[in-house]
């Protein structure tokens, strides 16, 4: 076999593989429409529209307070735009769940998304889904009291060594 033979078989070769992977493309677009599709649905599925509104009303609240402290006097005005604000973050809810989709599109196949559709539509996962705001919400006092106790050890710790 000649070198041009050779280079011929190899510039051949380049392109037959090029060209698969061409061809392979919109069979990997149909895939990706597919989990993300399965993704919505999972994201339907779990939904908690009161653990949605409940984070919402919390960002809202914490905002509020740091407004009218820095600027005192002007609570109405800081309640009415914050308090129409909070709705409008609640009805762009689908703007999220689509980034969200496009997360679990990344991190699971069509398959799986599927599994977890079954385990949240059987009787665990809608137990689950029923408790979780109220999981959600003891979690987070208990990570908010580790999270004081971790830094008193450590303001300790600290106080002890710069006192040496």
């Amino acid at each position: 076999m000649t070198h041009r033979t050779r280079t011929i078989k190899l510039s051949l070769i380049v392109v037959a593989l090029g060209m698969s992977a061409l061809l392979a493309q919109p069979a990997l677009a149909d895939d990706r429409a597919k989990r993300i599709e399965a993704a919505m649905e999972v994201i339907r599925t779990t939904d908690n529209k009161e653990v949605v509104e409940t984070v919402v009303n919390a960002l809202m609240s914490h905002i509020k307070k740091l407004m009218v402290r820095a600027h005192p006097g002007r609570d109405a005005i800081i309640n009415q735009v914050l308090d129409d604000g909070a709705a409008e973050l609640v009805k762009r809810r689908s703007e999220l769940h689509a980034q969200i989709a496009e997360v679990y599109a990344d991190e699971f196949t069509t398959a799986e998304l599927r599994e977890l559709l079954k385990f949240y539509r059987g009787p665990l996962g809608k137990k689950f889904l029923k408790r979780m705001p109220l999981v959600t919400q003891k979690t987070i006092v208990l990570g908010q009291k580790w999270g004081r106790d971790v830094a008193s050890d450590v303001i300790s710790t600290v106080q002890t060594e710069l006192n040496k």
